[in-house]
């Protein structure tokens, strides 16, 4: 594979990781479902998952070798460059770069893998061959991607304020996103028309 003239710099994150990772230990139990599926993830199911999947905004190719990220695929089919640039999307490849960054944690062995930020998940139980994709999302029953927990919506961008819900005064989106669940609410609220699906994450159409 050809790789990106140079590898992402871990200097442009910030450290993502949760302080209290007992929190998450109930969804590795997700994932160790999820991987089940397969007896083991081959070189060759990659190939065929970058063949299947383009490179876009919402869906990157990203490579750890010798402990640094890069993107195998930097460019678009067109030739364009790819930007990746879907807020949730680079929430996950900073969470990774801090990770890697980090020096009290172990370098990971080498790997390659695909990351989907979109809404839905891509991988259907009833595909004929199951290629292995990272999701934050599938349809129970039906999908077989990969779900992962990750920082997706520690990074809100300008959705937030686009559906008239800045962060309060001297709070940021991942301060909100790290607060314990003890000091949460049990709060519910619908915004915008009920087939929306436009700023979805956000607006939780037909919750009430």
């Amino acid at each position: 594979k050809v790789m990106s003239p140079s590898p992402l710099k871990p200097a442009s994150a910030s450290p993502q990781c949760s302080t209290v990772c007992s929190d998450h230990e109930p969804l590795y139990a997700q994932i160790r479902e999820d991987l089940a599926q397969w007896d083991g993830i081959t070189r060759d199911m990659i190939d065929r998952a970058m063949h299947r999947w383009d490179e876009s905004d919402i869906l990157a190719t990203l490579a750890v070798v010798n402990g640094t990220l890069w993107l195998p695929r930097p460019r678009l089919r067109s030739g364009e460059v790819a930007r990746h640039g879907d807020p949730q999307l680079q929430a996950t490849i900073r969470m990774i770069l801090s990770i890697l960054s980090d020096p009290a944690l172990p370098t990971p062995p080498d790997l390659e893998l695909l990351i989907n930020a979109d809404d839905y998940g891509r991988v259907r139980l009833k595909d004929r061959t199951l290629l292995p994709l990272l999701s934050i999302t599938k349809e129970l029953g039906r999908g077989a991607d990969i779900l992962y927990p990750a920082g997706h919506y520690s990074f809100a961008g300008p959705w937030i304020s686009n559906i008239g819900l800045p962060p309060p005064c001297g709070w940021s989106d991942e301060t909100l996103y790290r607060s314990r669940w003890e000091g949460k609410a049990p709060t519910a609220y619908f915004r915008g028309r009920p087939n929306s699906h436009t700023l979805s994450r956000y607006a939780l159409s037909r919750l009430a």
